[in-house]
This record gives structure tokens, sequence and C-alpha cells, in this order.
């Protein structure tokens, strides 16, 4: 029997294990455990083969404020802070300090992410202009590197490689 310790990577996966012919699915979200029937020997096979998988946490959220939180990936400098053209986007409530969100499984490569508090669900990062340009919405981007003006794409950057795990922390700032 294989232990699965959902500690090491700080967010729920799901595991396959094969017991002969039959398939076991373990999922740490609806914490399922599934004793197989045949007792021949279990081998695991990794669930993330080629890809990674990868999970953004959150915080803080103010959750009072409404709205929805936008998460998006991007692999593409042109389309960087341009939520309508990002390769991924999820949505996800503002519920709690701390959100998770799952951006499920990636290709090797170099990703960005940004995160905006769409307060007024418009679906872009609403800025207010006078006296001085400044976010009306919470926002925050990868590897947390705030500056003065928009934020740029290289330090941002992440890697994805395969088979791996990633576990970003985004702080968003309001």
């Amino acid at each position: 029997w294989q232990q699965f310790d959902e500690t090491l990577i700080g967010f729920p996966i799901s595991v396959d294990i094969f017991f002969s012919n039959y398939l076991v699915q373990f999922d740490w979200n609806k914490t399922l455990y599934t004793e197989a029937v045949n007792t021949a020997r279990a081998y695991a096979i990794k669930a993330i083969s080629a890809k990674g998988i990868f999970a953004a946490v959150i915080a803080p959220v103010r959750a009072d404020q409404g709205g929805e939180l936008l998460v998006c990936l991007y692999d593409d400098p042109e389309t960087w802070l341009k939520p309508e053209r990002a390769l991924r986007v999820v949505r996800a409530a503002p519920e709690g300090e701390t959100v998770i969100v799952r951006l499920g499984d990636l290709p090797p490569g170099r990703y960005a992410l940004q995160v905006i508090h769409d307060k007024n669900l418009n679906g872009k990062f609403d800025m207010r202009t006078f006296p001085w340009p400044k976010p009306k919405e919470g926002g925050g981007i990868s590897h947390n590197n705030f500056r003065m003006g928009p934020p740029r794409w290289e330090p941002a950057l992440f890697t994805v490689g395969a088979g791996e795990l990633v576990r970003l922390d985004v702080a968003l700032r309001y």
C-alpha cells in the first residue's frame, strides 16, 4: 500500500494507482480512499507524466469586497496584462482570506501569472487616473514583484517542468 502526502505540495492532487487490471482513483479533494479487492501488488503511476501541475495560493483576499478573482496565465510577452488574450483564465470566488486556484496540467515552459480582484465583474484591471494613476482593484503577479507602473514580464516568469508540481504564492495589493 502506497501512502501519498498532500503536505508535500500544499494543495490537493489526484493520483492514479493500478491494482493489477483495476484502476483506483484517489481524490484528495473528497478524501476518497478505495481499498483494492484484488490482493495483487500496487504500482504507482505518475498522474502528471509529461506535464506539470500548477496551482496558485492567493492572499490576502478581501472577500468583503465581492466580485471575483481572475487568475490569468500568460506564455507570451505580447499578451502580458491583457486578460482577454491570456493563455488560460480561471475565475474564483473570493471566499476567505486565502484562495487556492488550480490551473491544472501545463506543458513544460515559462509562464507568468496575473491575479485581479475584479470587484465590478468587467473582466479587466481598473485604474483611476486622477490625481495620479492608482489601481481601483486588488492585483498581484507571480513572484510578487511590485513596482511603480505596470509589472514587467521578465521578473514575473516562472518555469514549469515535465512531471513537476508547482505551487506559486501570490500576494494581492489593494
